[in-house]
């Protein structure tokens, strides 16, 4: 099937500016960091993907189209744990990130309180900001926005930064489940 204009045009952007290029994620990559940075990544990541199905939530409920709404509930249940997919477990991705974390050795509560302890960066508080933004955008926009703009990105990036987790800093395949 043909991309149509806006689809590639959208993809064409994100290549530009692809996470997986990033500094950060070139330095995970070639083993530059340690289990402390990575720690602290989750604490900033957790706080991005743990709303990540409330978001998707709110533009479902915009949605006027039964074929995306039954793609995005199918999203937000796999997302919240309550069905899997393939060899992911009926999990929730977010609770899956906080084990990466003690595998870190960061505790729980201080991923969970990152915001309130004023430790969330400009960065991520944006990418917040941005998200909620995005659900109350036309569905079209919103879902252009979330799961092309973001999620689209996230096979590349995991596919690049995972192996360095086993290889590089010596994690099993159990304590990288999230990834």
């Amino acid at each position: 099937m043909a991309k149509n204009a806006f689809r590639q045009a959208l993809e064409e952007a994100i290549e530009q500016r692809h996470s997986a290029v990033h500094p950060w994620s070139e330095a995970w990559h070639s083993g530059k960091l340690n289990r402390y940075l990575l720690g602290e990544w989750v604490k900033q990541h957790y706080h991005y993907v743990s709303h990540f199905s409330e978001w998707l939530a709110a533009v479902y409920a915009q949605c006027p189209h039964e074929d995306v709404q039954t793609f995005l509930l199918e999203n937000i249940a796999e997302e919240d744990g309550f069905v899997g997919s393939g060899d992911f477990p009926a999990v929730r991705h977010a609770n899956l990130l906080l084990d990466f974390a003690g595998h870190c050795g960061v505790a729980l509560d201080d991923v969970l309180n990152a915001q309130v302890n004023g430790e969330l960066m400009a960065e991520t508080l944006g990418l917040q900001s941005w998200c909620y933004r995005q659900t109350t955008r036309p569905f079209v926009e919103a879902l252009s926005g979330l799961l092309i703009g973001l999620e689209s990105q996230v096979p590349v990036i995991y596919s690049k930064t995972t192996p360095p987790l086993l290889e590089k800093y010596g994690f099993t395949e159990e304590e990288v489940t999230f990834f």
